[in-house]
């Protein structure tokens, strides 16, 4: 598996920045070859929200868009799959 990532000091600099949320449109925000999800944890860690393998991100403006995330809602689940939209 070989795609972009968000490294731990990226990550960091958001949560400092106070970001709303993470959205990518690969399959994680961590490489995927580590084993310990430095990213996972500094962006869940502080109750933000990821969303990862979304589609169109460049049809959007780089400000002004509300997104609205609709998981499904799993019992004892703690991810799932969510239908994502974007206003703008």
């Amino acid at each position: 598996m070989h795609f972009p990532a968000i490294t731990a000091s990226a990550a960091e600099l958001m949560v400092k920045r106070q970001i709303a949320g993470v959205g990518i449109n690969v399959l994680s925000l961590d490489m995927p070859t580590t084993e310990d999800f430095p990213t996972h944890k500094i962006i869940l860690g502080d109750n933000k929200d990821q969303l990862e393998n979304l589609k169109n991100l460049e049809q959007l403006p780089p400000t002004g868009a509300t997104i609205f995330a609709l998981p499904l809602k799993i019992q004892n689940g703690c991810k799932a799959p969510s239908r994502v939209i974007a206003l703008y």
